[in-house]
């Protein structure tokens, strides 16, 4: 259902109250109490919020922000998680070890993987008496 009056109700939200903050701060202010009290009162009566353009502006760029460091997020696991895969593998390797696969590494956490890799970099260390 098409609501024909939305951009109306946005244009005289955004703006009105501009003008009126500006020009009459204290009849803002009474004005301001009493829209939030009958907006909550319509809200209530038909269970759906009021949503102004900008606000779903807002919402729309808080959700991408959100995908954003998602992904920088886990693509920067996945670095150091391919990094310690790649140091434990190596390590195992220089020491003789059976080396495990990729697929049973993947398995562990990064805190494990990085304890892992710690451990046999100490390891070939030791042995080879480097630092």
């Amino acid at each position: 259902m098409t609501e024909y009056d939305s951009p109306w109700k946005e244009f005289l939200d955004f703006y009105l109250k501009a003008f009126l903050e500006f020009g009459f701060p204290n009849l803002h202010d009474h004005l301001e109490i009493q829209f939030r009290s009958d907006l909550e009162t319509i809200e209530k009566e038909k269970q759906m919020p009021y949503i102004t353009s900008v606000e779903r502006l807002a919402k729309a760029e808080g959700r991408e922000e959100g995908r954003e460091e998602g992904r920088e997020e886990g693509l920067q696991t996945g670095i150091e998680q391919g990094l310690s895969i790649g140091t434990i593998r190596t390590c195992q390797s220089v020491l003789g070890l059976t080396v495990s696969s990729e697929t049973e590494l993947r398995t562990k956490s990064s805190t494990e993987l990085t304890a892992i890799a710690a451990e046999l970099q100490a390891l070939v260390r030791n042995r080879f008496g480097t630092n």
